[in-house]
């Protein structure tokens, strides 16, 4: 799914979502950008993510939600775990910003249908 984040308010596009929904697995991988800055800090992404975690809980067939960041993206760890997501797994030095090793972490929700 690729999903549009739009202002309710004017209509505006401030980002963008996916989900990788996997039938096989029930599990669905998330993820969110928004790409106007004047947007970040504002509540509207946590919104945006947990009215899509709330719809994929409602649906059958999904057991886990999973998403990811790089540890040094504070506002994106802070939405994973205000949205109920906890650590899973950490893949240390694994990606590089600005040609520094930075941590991946790894977070998840569990359904119970």
């Amino acid at each position: 799914m690729f999903i549009s984040v739009r202002r309710r308010d004017n209509d505006s596009a401030i980002g963008t979502m996916t989900a990788y929904v996997s039938p096989q697995h029930q599990t669905v991988d998330i993820g969110i950008l928004i790409g106007s800055r004047a947007m970040w800090g504002s509540g509207l992404g946590q919104d945006a993510w947990n009215t899509l975690i709330n719809w994929f809980i409602k649906q059958s067939g999904i057991r886990k939600l999973t998403a990811g960041a790089m540890r040094c993206n504070a506002g994106m760890v802070k939405l994973m775990k205000r949205s109920g997501m906890t650590l899973e797994a950490i893949r240390p030095a694994q990606e590089l910003l600005d040609g520094v090793p930075q941590d991946m972490v790894y977070f998840a929700k569990f359904i119970e249908h």
